[in-house]
C-alpha cells in the first residue's frame, strides 16, 4: 500500500466569530463609561473590559488539527489538548464520513458531547464518525470532505481487513 495520509487544521476565524467578538469588544469598551459613580476607575471594571480581548486571543489560537494515516487518527484541539491524542485503527470498529447537524446532534461547535457521542468540530457539517470497540462514538469535523472520504476509504480497504464488521 502506498503511504496514505490526510491532514487538516481548522480555526475559529469565520466572519460570525469575528462579528461576535467585535460586538463584545465594543460593548466592553463602552460599558465602563455607562456605569455611574466612582466605579468607572475601579480595577474590576478595567479587568472586565479586558476580558473580550482575552476571548479574542483564545478564539484566534483555538483550533482542531487532525491527521489520519496508516497507523490511526491523531488529533489535537488546542488549547484543551496540550499534546496530540491518538486512536489506533485496532481500536476502531466502524468509521464513515457523514453529514451531521452540529446544533441538533452535538449542541454546537468545539469539543461537544451530544446524543450521538463526542464531537471535535470547528465549522461545517461534515466529518468522520467513528464507533470504537469500547462502544464510544467520536466525530471529527472536516472542511475537506472528499479528501477525507478518499483517505478513509483507502485505509478501510487496506488496513482494517482484520475487523469483524465491514467499514
Amino acid at each position: 500500500m502506498a503511504y496514505v495520509s490526510f491532514e487538516e487544521s481548522q480555526y475559529f476565524r469565520s466572519s460570525w466569530v469575528g462579528l461576535f467578538v467585535f460586538v463584545i469588544v465594543i460593548l466592553s469598551a463602552v460599558l465602563p463609561f455607562l456605569i455611574p459613580g466612582e466605579g468607572q476607575q475601579s480595577r474590576e471594571i478595567v479587568l472586565v473590559s479586558l476580558m473580550p480581548l482575552a476571548i479574542l486571543v483564545l478564539f484566534w489560537f483555538m483550533g482542531l488539527k487532525t491527521r489520519i494515516d496508516k497507523d490511526g487518527i491523531y488529533y489535537r484541539f488546542f488549547p484543551f489538548h496540550f499534546k496530540e491524542k491518538y486512536i489506533a485503527w485496532a481500536d476502531v470498529e466502524k468509521m464513515e464520513v457523514i453529514q451531521y447537524s452540529p446544533l441538533a446532534d452535538y449542541g454546537g461547535w468545539g469539543i461537544r458531547y451530544g446524543r450521538k457521542g463526542k464531537a471535535f468540530n470547528v465549522s461545517g457539517n461534515k466529518g468522520l464518525f467513528l464507533t470504537l470497540k469500547s462502544g464510544k462514538h467520536l466525530l471529527f469535523g472536516t472542511k475537506k470532505e472528499e479528501e477525507m472520504r478518499e483517505v478513509v476509504g483507502l485505509i478501510a480497504r487496506n488496513e482494517l481487513k482484520h475487523t469483524e464488521k465491514s467499514l
